[in-house]
């Protein structure tokens, strides 16, 4: 990818945007120079790798948000629908 950025984002900025006229020349040059940086493309590539980590951790079970909303009642799903 080195010495490639600029082809690489601009392929997003034009083909996946829905106004790709939104990005500046400016903004473009200055975001391939900072994908340019060592390593940078790399980290990049790593966040979208997260992505699915990151939506593990997210989900809140269901025991949580009841402790949430009712702290100190240490009750199940199955006991507050009983309550309902």
């Amino acid at each position: 990818m080195a010495g490639r950025e600029r082809i690489y984002l601009d392929r997003f900025w034009n083909e996946f945007s829905a106004t790709p006229s939104r990005f500046s020349e400016a903004s473009r040059e200055h975001y391939a120079k900072l994908y340019a940086l060592p390593g940078a493309m790399h980290s990049g590539f790593m966040q979208f790798a997260a992505f699915d980590q990151d939506a593990l951790e997210a989900e809140v079970p269901e025991q949580r948000v009841l402790e949430y909303f009712f702290p100190g009642a240490p009750i199940g799903i199955a006991s507050f629908a009983l309550i309902l």
